[in-house]
C-alpha cells in the first residue's frame, strides 16, 4: 500500500467517524443558541447580537433642573442598570454610573470640569459626550442617548 493510499484511507475513516459522532458540531451549537451570530466556524468566536435598545423614563425634567450629577437605576431582568445623568448648562448627558477603575459610582463623589466628568475616588476622567477615558487607554464608560419627551427625561439603553 502506498503512502498516498494510506493517507486517503485515514482521512476517509476520520470523516466517517465525525459524521457518525453524536457530539454537536459548531454549526449545531450555534443553531441552538438564540442571539448568537456566526462569525466563524467555531462557537467560541460567535458574538451576541446587540440587544434591542429602548427608551426608559428616568424622571420629570423638574427633578434635574439644576446643573449637577443625578443617579438612577433602570431595572433590566435581574440587574439594576446604574445611570448617571449629567446636566451641564441645560445640556444632558447620560453615562454608565460605574468607574471601570474600582467599580465605584461616579455619581457619588464625581465632579465635572469643562467637558469631562471625573470619578471622585481616584480622579479618573471621562469625556461627557463619549465616555472615553481622558488618557489614550482605550478604557471608557458606556454613554447613552438622552432626550426630553413630554416633560420627561429618557435614556436609551
Amino acid at each position: 500500500m502506498s503512502h498516498d493510499q494510506s493517507d486517503s484511507q485515514a482521512k476517509a475513516q476520520v470523516e466517517s467517524q465525525s459524521q457518525s459522532s453524536t457530539e454537536p458540531t459548531a454549526k449545531s451549537l450555534l443553531k441552538n443558541q438564540p442571539g448568537l451570530v456566526k462569525s466563524s466556524s467555531h462557537p467560541m468566536f460567535a458574538t451576541k447580537e446587540p440587544e434591542i435598545m429602548t427608551w426608559h423614563t428616568l424622571c420629570e425634567e423638574s427633578v434635574i433642573a439644576e446643573d449637577g450629577l443625578y443617579a438612577f437605576e433602570i431595572p433590566q431582568n435581574t440587574y439594576q442598570h446604574p445611570i448617571v445623568l449629567i446636566n451641564k448648562a441645560g445640556v444632558l448627558y447620560a453615562l454608565h454610573d460605574e468607574c471601570p477603575h474600582r467599580r465605584v459610582k461616579i455619581s457619588s463623589q464625581g465632579y465635572i470640569d469643562d467637558e469631562n466628568i471625573y470619578c471622585g475616588f481616584h480622579h479618573w476622567g471621562f469625556k461627557l459626550e463619549t465616555g472615553a477615558h481622558l488618557l489614550p487607554t482605550g478604557i471608557c464608560v458606556a454613554h447613552y442617548q438622552v432626550r426630553r419627551e413630554n416633560g420627561q427625561v429618557q435614556v436609551k439603553i
